[in-house]
């Protein structure tokens, strides 16, 4: 895990982090009190989260302090997060922690995506202390392309709950037509100007069945079917 704990005022150009294979090994993972950080030209693969900001705890990891800690104004540009079983992005707060908040935060031309784990999400957005007073508010993903890959998981692949003001722009989305994006329980969120692309295969009856859906480019996209009729 490469963790930012407790930090401000700070740039990350460039590099290559590979977590690992184990559950619990983030990419980059924020925790505590953090501000004005900037992570750029990044490729992050990981068996956990390639990329999270989160206060879980009350303690946290190091003594860290997330009950009431505040992660503000950071920036993710150009990089590649590759994740191989939870969340390529995660933010996230619940209910063991205090009063934080995660805030004004931008993702920009990045690519999100699960490489091979069976459970994992492109990006999750929760905020679990709500209740308490936490909050996560004003985060924007501009021009950044999410792929599902062969994850088999059965939910959304980018999903949003309790937030405020969380925004999706231009954005390409590669894998289910049925689960691309979900928010819950949220208050001036949305999205503008993104493409949805089904990108896996799934039977449409008894006797016909698409083997295969390939994305050429913009919006072009070949279907490949077997089984009768023969198309």
């Amino acid at each position: 895990v490469t963790q930012v704990l407790r930090s401000k005022n700070g740039t990350w150009t460039g590099g290559r982090i590979d977590a690992g294979n184990s559950v619990g090994e983030d990419g980059i993972h924020l925790l505590g009190n953090c501000s004005d950080i900037t992570f750029t030209n990044m490729v992050v693969e990981s068996a956990d989260d390639a990329f999270s900001a989160t206060a879980e705890t009350t303690a946290g990891a190091g003594g860290t302090g997330q009950g009431d800690s505040t992660i503000e104004r950071i920036v993710v540009s150009n990089s590649i997060l590759t994740v191989n079983g939870f969340s390529g992005i995660k933010i996230l707060t619940n209910s063991s922690t205090g009063v934080a908040f995660i805030q004004d935060m931008l993702f920009s031309n990045c690519t999100v995506r699960n490489k091979s784990g069976v459970t994992g999400q492109a990006c999750l957005i929760t905020n679990g202390g709500y209740a308490q007073g936490t909050r996560i508010r004003r985060i924007r993903f501009s021009n950044c392309q999410f792929d599902v890959g062969t994850s088999t998981l059965a939910t959304h692949q980018i999903g949003v709950t309790a937030c405020e003001s969380i925004v999706f722009d231009a954005c390409t989305m590669l894998g289910s037509a049925d689960s691309f994006i979900r928010f819950e329980s949220t208050y001036k969120c949305g999205v503008s100007n993104c493409d949805f692309i089904q990108t896996y295969a799934e039977t449409q009856s008894a006797a016909l069945t698409v083997s295969a859906i390939n994305w050429s480019s913009g919006n072009s996209v070949v279907y490949t079917f077997s089984g009768a009729p023969d198309l």
